[in-house]
């Protein structure tokens, strides 16, 4: 995964990682991390075996999709006034 060095990427980046030297070190350097410090840094939620195929993302979309378009609206705003 690559991160677009922009204002925004590093200001959350520090955040995420609650770590302002690491987040630095990571932008300066663009050293590459395996997915298992991704998940240990909070940069990804979770890691699943088998690649692509693995990945549970289709099936989260599907039950968001599920549900009522107007609460997932309004729940991505809710959460977007506190990030």
């Amino acid at each position: 995964m690559g991160l677009a060095a922009d204002d925004g990427t590093l200001a959350y980046l520090q955040k995420i990682t609650g770590n302002r030297s690491l987040a630095h070190i990571l932008a300066y350097t663009a050293r590459a991390f395996s997915s298992d410090e991704a998940e240990k840094l909070g940069l990804v939620s979770k890691v699943v075996q088998g690649g692509k195929d693995g990945v549970v993302t289709v099936q989260l979309a599907k039950g968001i999709a599920s549900k009522s378009p107007v609460v997932v609206t309004g729940t991505k705003r809710l959460q977007g006034s506190q990030v």
